[in-house]
């Protein structure tokens, strides 16, 4: 139906045109009608690790009907997330806060710091761009309620998976504290409409 890595076009804005890699099943790992639009850091390992074990039983244990889902993330928790996220291994402790927060507010990154920036694109954005209609939203609160559909639909006794949280540094949280208050009319701009989204499906969830 579509190649598993998707270009996400982002002309939004907040930000450049640019091209960043995109994810989204079930091209990858391949499970049929399994749709999840990928929002970095927004339990993707969880999300992935389901999936994975679906994959794993017969044909007759697949997912029936075609399910098009994705999770949401509190956007200043994401946000703060991908900071801490940005400091780490993974982009051989390259940056800093400030740098972090620089290479964000310029929007306009050399490539070797596109997969860096992935993490920071809005989560409305991802769900604009992905090459399928979300018909099921939830929020990181509702990971149980997921946890519980997926088993159901698929007819696997999903394993539950512990929430990864991130523990901040003493450090961390004084440098992230500082950036925040120095940009802070920037950054409820830029996480206006992540926001309004957020809240919309929480509030959905609290009523329904």
């Amino acid at each position: 139906m579509f190649s598993g890595i998707k270009k996400l076009f982002i002309k939004d804005k907040f930000w450049q045109p640019t091209v960043i890699d995109y994810y989204c099943w079930p091209e990858y790992p391949r499970v049929e009608n399994f749709y999840f639009v990928n929002i970095p850091k927004n339990v993707s390992t969880t999300v992935l690790h389901w999936a994975r074990k679906i994959k794993t039983q017969e044909q007759s244990y697949r997912i029936q009907d075609p399910f098009k889902f994705t999770v949401l993330r509190d956007p200043y928790g994401r946000l703060k997330s991908a900071f801490a996220y940005g400091l780490g291994q993974r982009f051989y402790y390259e940056h800093t806060v400030d740098s972090i927060g620089e290479l964000l507010i310029k929007q306009n990154p050399v490539k070797r710091h596109e997969e860096l920036l992935t993490h920071f694109v809005p989560q409305h954005v991802f769900i604009k761009r992905a090459p399928v209609k979300v018909d099921h939203y939830y929020h990181t609160g509702q990971m149980r309620d997921l946890h519980r559909h997926l088993s159901t639909i698929s007819r696997v006794d999903l394993p539950w998976m512990h929430e990864n949280r991130t523990k901040y540094t003493d450090e961390f949280t004084e440098q992230y504290n500082a950036w925040f208050t120095k940009n802070e009319a920037w950054i409820h701009n830029y996480l206006a409409k992540d926001v309004k989204l957020y809240n919309k499906i929480v509030n959905r969830a609290a009523t329904a």
